[in-house]
């Protein structure tokens, strides 16, 4: 009966593709998020980036993109490239991982949130194998995964996203961007198939390091 839950996958859901060498990289990360974000970070004022899903997802799938190199292998259990899906007010992350054969179908809901303080919330709701619930299981796992990552380093963002993903704990949303500036989200709202975010610059020296 476990294996049976374990097993079960929603009606309609895709695997994600992968991203090869003969397709092109992700034309929403290089004709619209890279000089969106290059042109409006110079200006020092508020500006609105508009998240499709399907443009996050080939975010996603391109190899190397975050480090990491589609399927990630981990001791008995690989990752395939996973999927996200916007819904009113939720985000789901779905992927399948192999272990000991069987392929599993892992999803995690998240329903994030500014307070009132500006700071983001993920509001992780439940992570599912199949049809079973392993929110407790999956929390383990992270916190062992991000004590091991650091160890030998001080990485503000992993500790960050340790304390967001283990114990729901706000943290401030300034993320470094590849133009020697970081950008504060200010606002967000997720509806069907689309998330739109809207940023400003921080000032040069607040940056975090």
């Amino acid at each position: 009966m476990l294996v049976a839950l374990a097993l079960h996958k929603p009606k309609g859901y895709q695997y994600a593709e992968k991203v090869t060498e003969n397709q092109q990289v992700s034309e929403y990360l290089t004709h619209y998020l890279a000089p969106h974000v290059h042109n409006n970070i110079q200006f020092d004022v508020p500006f609105r980036v508009i998240v499709p899903q399907d443009g996050i997802n080939e975010i996603i799938a391109e190899d190397n993109l975050f480090g990491l190199e589609w399927p990630v292998e981990l001791s008995i259990a690989s990752f395939s490239t996973p999927s996200a899906y916007f819904m009113p007010n939720a985000i789901y992350l779905m992927g399948t991982v192999e272990v000991l054969g069987l392929d599993i179908l892992v999803m995690i809901c998240a329903n994030p949130i500014l307070d009132e303080e500006g700071l983001l919330r993920l509001n992780i709701e439940y992570v599912r194998a199949g049809a079973l619930d392993i929110s407790l299981l999956a929390k383990g796992l992270a916190e062992k995964f991000i004590a091991d990552e650091l160890e030998d380093q001080d990485n503000y963002w992993l500790k960050d996203i340790e304390g967001a993903i283990c114990e729901n704990k706000p943290f401030e949303p300034v993320f470094p961007t590849i133009y020697d500036r970081e950008i504060r989200l200010i606002e967000s709202n997720i509806s069907e198939g689309e998330l739109v975010l809207v940023f400003e610059p921080e000032k040069q020296d607040n940056n975090r390091h």
